[in-house]
């Protein structure tokens, strides 16, 4: 934890933070403070390029949250449905 740069590795932190299921109310607070740290925008561009996160339900909360298309992310599988 202490190697890592909030800027220099903005890229990793943000994508590691979505990918962690952010639509459970335990996990908030993470992407709270995650939104203290990077403009909507930086998170949008990692977001909709990251290959980290996945799950439909995971995706569509984080598009729902930044105004994205759940399409536009790269593990999006609009033919699945979630429980």
């Amino acid at each position: 934890m202490e190697d890592l740069s909030i800027n220099r590795d903005k890229d990793f932190i943000i994508q590691r933070v979505l990918s962690r299921h952010m639509n459970k109310i335990e996990n908030l607070e993470n992407l709270e403070n995650l939104e203290k740290l990077y403009s909507k925008n930086s998170i949008k561009l990692y977001a909709k390029n990251s290959s980290e996160i996945f799950g439909n339900e995971n995706i569509e909360f984080v598009a729902s949250r930044y105004g994205l298309n759940p399409r536009g992310f790269k593990k999006y599988l609009p033919n699945i449905k979630h429980a």
